[in-house]
């Protein structure tokens, strides 16, 4: 396996102060899109949406949740997606019950609206239980991806290393020393 770069792991327990949110604004809408045996990805989704039905095929034919996309339109046009999903190989760090938030893409004339924030908060709320853990990937050269998700309370665990598997998968191994309070959650076997 060959590391590509690095990146930042943040984790935020469930429950705790959930910060309000502003409401986006009406113009936009939203909705939450699940996979199915037959919907591999939103239709006006870009084609690489395409490997998250693959990741969790085997969940989806034995109908388990296996992850969701939040969508944003404006003008009917789609212009924000953000991806939930739960453990996988990809996530090894992950517990049974715990959330993987992201990827999630904005599309650049809409940045900066608040709708990430948004849609981050809705997610805490909606699955938001006891024990529970919500985590974001955040590449170490993403500055506003970093403060974002640093406003929302979640906590810096360390660098994170996103490695190819045959070229084709990536799979996130936290680097030696990350914690979370103050325990150690880096599992160092290999994926």
């Amino acid at each position: 396996m060959k590391n590509l770069e690095t990146y930042y792991l943040y984790c935020r327990e469930s429950g705790g102060n959930i910060l309000s949110s502003a409401r986006l604004d009406a113009s936009f809408r939203y909705k939450e899109w699940k996979p199915s045996l037959l919907r591999m990805k939103p239709r006006e989704a870009s084609r690489e949406l395409y490997v998250w039905w693959i990741y969790y095929f085997n969940k989806i034919i034995s109908n388990q949740y296996a992850y969701s996309i939040y969508l944003v339109y404006h003008d009917y046009k789609l212009i924000h997606y953000t991806i939930i999903s739960t453990k996988c190989f990809k996530f090894p760090f992950m517990g049974d019950e715990d959330i993987q938030i992201g990827p999630s893409w904005t599309a650049e004339k809409y940045r900066g609206k608040g709708i990430a924030s948004s849609i981050i908060l809705s997610v805490l709320r909606q699955y938001s239980k006891g024990g529970r853990r919500f985590y974001w990937i955040a590449r170490e050269k993403n500055n506003s991806s970093r403060k974002l998700i640093e406003r929302l309370a979640f906590q810096n665990l360390g660098a994170i290393e996103r490695r190819a598997i045959l070229g084709l998968f990536h799979v996130y191994k936290l680097q030696e020393g990350g914690y979370y309070g103050g325990h150690s959650i880096g599992d160092e076997s290999e994926v």
